[in-house]
């Protein structure tokens, strides 16, 4: 099964550089042109399915992939964005430096989800929900956020904690993989 895991369009917040985490902050103008752009660009991949975050930036993304296809976009809760709790709406340069620098050092404040948190949800995602997928389909598009993508790269390559921020993932950037028979392969491109 071919899987592509596709970041939301731009926000406010992340033209501000500002820590989003679960707040429910909705594409801007350029977001909206972003993802106009990256759905033309797919027009030619077939997509048995479309799953969503839950949060509006992911699933507004996910919707105008899928509006000229027909399909329904499904929401899942494993491809939720990082948790930043009390932190959240900070500036990068407001943020604990460990959450850039040190991921395994960071420690999350009150409503947080450390890196290691996230990283075990990104293997129940690539463990378990993707593998469930393959009987019934050929190809999935998955809109998450930026975090929560390295923290599927990082499982998918075996990387450590230490690494998480290797790959930056821009808005609307795609990142590719296989699942055969629950085996998860990245991809430089389909």
């Amino acid at each position: 099964m071919l899987v592509c895991f596709m970041r939301h369009g731009e926000t406010d917040w992340n033209a501000a550089r500002r820590l989003q985490g679960r707040r429910d902050i909705p594409l801007n103008a350029t977001g909206l042109a972003q993802v106009r752009r990256a759905a033309a660009e797919l027009a030619d991949i077939h997509f048995d399915r479309i799953f969503s975050s839950p949060l509006r930036r992911a699933r507004q993304t996910a919707e105008l992939v899928a509006g000229p296809r027909g399909l329904t976009v499904e929401t899942e809760p494993l491809l939720y964005e990082i948790a930043f709790g009390d932190l959240e709406g900070s500036t990068f340069q407001q943020a604990p430096a460990a959450i850039f620098n040190d991921p395994s050092a960071y420690v999350p404040p009150a409503g947080g989800e450390s890196f290691y948190d996230l990283l075990e949800r990104c293997g129940r995602l690539l463990g378990e929900f993707l593998p469930s997928l393959e009987d019934t389909c050929g190809s999935v598009l998955l809109c998450s956020h930026g975090a929560l993508i390295n923290g599927v790269v990082c499982r998918a390559a075996n990387r450590p904690v230490e690494d998480f921020w290797l790959v930056q993932q821009a808005n609307c950037a795609r990142t590719w993989l296989r699942c055969e028979k629950g085996v998860i392969t990245l991809l430089d491109n389909p």
